[in-house]
Order: C-alpha cells, then sequence, then structure tokens
C-alpha cells in the first residue's frame, strides 16, 4: 500500500525494501515542499504523504523490533554470549533472557519451532536443536557448579564426585554428541539446585526434579 493511513495497512508485508523505498519517497517530496521546491504537491496530497510516512515508519520499527529476537537466537547459536547479545541491543542482561523466553514461547504457539525451552530431545533438526539449546543456556538463571566446586560443597574429593555420578546417586550434566554419547574428555557440571538435595539426602530422581530436568539418566542432560 502506497499511502497508508495507519501501521496494520502494511500486516503481511514480505520484504521490506520496497517499504522502505515508499518511505524514503513520501520523506523526500515533503522535504521538496519544506524547501519551496517546484512542482509542489496540493497540501491534502502532503498531508496524506505525512500520515503515511508515520505509519510505515511505525511498522517497520515494529517489525525489526520483533524480528530482533530471532538475530539474538542466531547469534547465540553461533556463539555469542548473552552479554554480547544484550550489548548489540541495548538490554539488560535480565531483559534479553525475558525477551528470548517469551519470543520462544510465541514461536512454539505458531508451531513454527519443534523444541521447547524445557526439553531439547526431541526428534527436530540439529541446528533447530542448536539454536534452542543456546536460547536455553543464554536464558538459565541457575547456578552450576563445576566438579571441584562441587566436590567442596559436599565435603568430598573430586574423584568421588564422578564416582557418585557413574553410580547414579549423584545427577550431574556432560556435553553429548550428536549420537547422545558423552564428548571424550568433556567436562561435568552440575546445578547448584540439585546439589542441595544431595546434601539433604536425595536420590538421582529428586536431585533431577530440583534441576529442572525431565531426562532420566545423569548423562542426558547435554549441559556445556
Amino acid at each position: 500500500m502506497d499511502f497508508p493511513s495507519r501501521p496494520s495497512d502494511l500486516d503481511g508485508i514480505g520484504h521490506l525494501q520496497p517499504v522502505l523505498d515508499s518511505l524514503y519517497e513520501h520523506r523526500a517530496r515533503l522535504a521538496q515542499a519544506r524547501l519551496g521546491g517546484d512542482p509542489p504537491e496540493p497540501g491534502d496530497r502532503l498531508a496524506v504523504r505525512a500520515i503515511a510516512a508515520l505509519a510505515t515508519g511505525r511498522a517497520i520499527a515494529s517489525r525489526m523490533l520483533s524480528e530482533r529476537w530471532a538475530d539474538a537466537r542466531d547469534a547465540l547459536a553461533h556463539g555469542a554470549t548473552v552479554e554480547q547479545v544484550a550489548a548489540a541491543m541495548a538490554l539488560d542482561v535480565a531483559d534479553v533472557r525475558t525477551g528470548l523466553r517469551h519470543w520462544v514461547k510465541a514461536q512454539e504457539r505458531r508451531h513454527l519451532e519443534a523444541a521447547t525451552l524445557d526439553d531439547l530431545d526431541e526428534p527436530v533438526p540439529l541446528a533447530a536443536a542448536r539454536e534452542h539449546r543456546a536460547v536455553r543456556l543464554a536464558t538459565d538463571q541457575r547456578t552450576w557448579l563445576t566438579t571441584s566446586q562441587t566436590a567442596e560443597r559436599i565435603g568430598r574429593d573430586p574423584s568421588n564426585v564422578r564416582r557418585l555420578v557413574g553410580e547414579h546417586r549423584l545427577h550431574g550434566h556432560q556435553r553429548m554428541d550428536q549420537a547422545g554419547r558423552p564428548q571424550h574428555r568433556s567436562r561435568w557440571t552440575f546445578a547448584s539446585t540439585a546439589i542441595d538435595v544431595f546434601v539433604q539426602g536425595g536420590d538421582e530422581a529428586a536431585q533431577r526434579r530440583a534441576c529442572g530436568c525431565v531426562q532420566g539418566a545423569s548423562r542426558g542432560g547435554g549441559r556445556r
């Protein structure tokens, strides 16, 4: 639509370039009128152009703001930190985490994504799983402990921590390969909430619930 009167008139527009061209055309004609350009357009035509410029500018801004979460997801999926994403978006880290959660849930409601934030073990394409895993890690506000930190918290030697994991008495996470096997020499990490349950005498199932996991085995979490 060349002369929209409200942003919703531009709903459903695919490529933004024609919309941007239209906006620049409206602004150029309005600037020409301000400078007394020749030939001037009638006043009522200029009013229509000014309204169109306002509506078009708002529609473009809304479109760009809504699409920035896809850019944020891609940045995280390709190795950027949530702090870098926040700086690029001029937002606080907490706002980025909240925005990403809302965005992913909106995608799920539209059936455009196959995975969820809480269960990334469904049979989804590797790229989609990687992207959602990046979002989940970025929005994860749990405190994660290394093997050494866990050993200190539970009063054991680090070798005993690994033994407890192997015996399915302690719930931890390890990076997995595409076949679902632990990657060679990948490090273990432990959610502090799960470790607290262990200290209180809770079994591995209780630790998994405290961790927020849906997997039935310690090696299934795929944590970095």
